[in-house]
Parts: structure tokens; sequence; C-alpha cells
């Protein structure tokens, strides 16, 4: 016979399922960790996400489009000199505004 009543074993099952799901999520987290990107990758990304946004204002200020129907944005944090550079679809070189 069990020393164990059919109480017991319940919170001894949740007690486990909650230290398996505990588990569980740490091991994501880890691997998060390990797997995620780096701080530069980041930094990295955010710039050139800013880039592309610039740019494609940029190339619908040149097309004369009116501020308010334009995608992207203005150079608001006057970051564009550190892209690369900007070449429009059509491959002509906007100028930095």
């Amino acid at each position: 016979m069990s020393w164990m009543t059919d109480s017991d074993r319940g919170v001894a099952g949740l007690l486990g399922a909650g230290a398996l799901l505990l588990i569980a999520m740490l091991a994501c987290l880890g691997w998060a960790l390990v797997v995620g990107p780096s701080d530069a990758e980041v930094r990295q990304a955010a710039q050139a996400d800013y880039c592309d946004a610039v740019q494609q204002w940029q190339e619908m200020a040149a097309r004369g489009v009116p501020a308010a129907q334009r995608f992207g944005h203005p150079d608001y944090d006057h970051r564009a000199d550190e892209c690369t550079s900007y070449t429009s679809a059509s491959g002509e070189q906007l100028a930095q505004q």
C-alpha cells in the first residue's frame, strides 16, 4: 500500500509538471541567448533599416511625391552620412537631403 493519497499524487504531478515546464523555459532562454544576434548585428540591422527608409523617402521626393504621401522617413537623426550610398532603383545616385 502506498503512503501517498490521491491528493498527494495530484500535487506531486503538478509539481513535476511545473518543474518540467521551468526546465523547458530555461532551455529556450539559454538557446535564445546563444543563438540570438549580437549587439553589433542588431545595431547594423537598425542602421540598414534607417538607411532604407531614408532612401525610400528621398526617391519619392525626387519623383515629386508630396511629403504626406511618401513612404519611409526623412533623415531626422542626421545619420544618412553613415549610410554607404543611396542608389535609386533606376541606378541614379541620390543627393543627400
